[in-house]
């Protein structure tokens, strides 16, 4: 497995999922995981997976947790990425609810 190709793979798989607002994202848990298979021209195939799951409660914070791995002895030691966003509801004086994704924290890049 080509380190710097399949960090390159796995951001820009995760930056899709980044770019989801809170209530998008979760639809997406229980659900089965996103998997994406890239065929590069150098023969290298990888295999992206991706979950999205309720951090610490139900309707909290979301974790989405990727994991890219190639051929042979390399799917053994996938590379992994994770974030979690945060959903911020605030009441206002007139008691609608206005709500505010952001990120919360961020790891990347890791042997899993």
């Amino acid at each position: 497995m080509n380190k710097p190709e399949a960090i390159d793979l796995l951001d820009k798989e995760m930056d899709s999922f980044r770019s989801l607002q809170h209530d998008e994202l979760a639809n997406l848990i229980d659900r089965e995981p996103t998997t994406i298979e890239v065929d590069r021209n150098s023969g290298d195939i990888y295999q992206i997976e991706i979950n999205t799951y309720w951090d610490d409660k139900v309707q909290g914070n979301i974790r989405v947790a990727g994991s890219i791995d190639g051929n042979g002895i390399n799917s053994l030691l996938p590379l992994s990425s994770e974030f979690i966003k945060h959903l911020k509801i605030s009441l206002l004086m007139n008691k609608t609810l206005m709500t505010n994704d952001r990120f919360c924290a961020e790891r990347s890049h890791t042997w899993i």
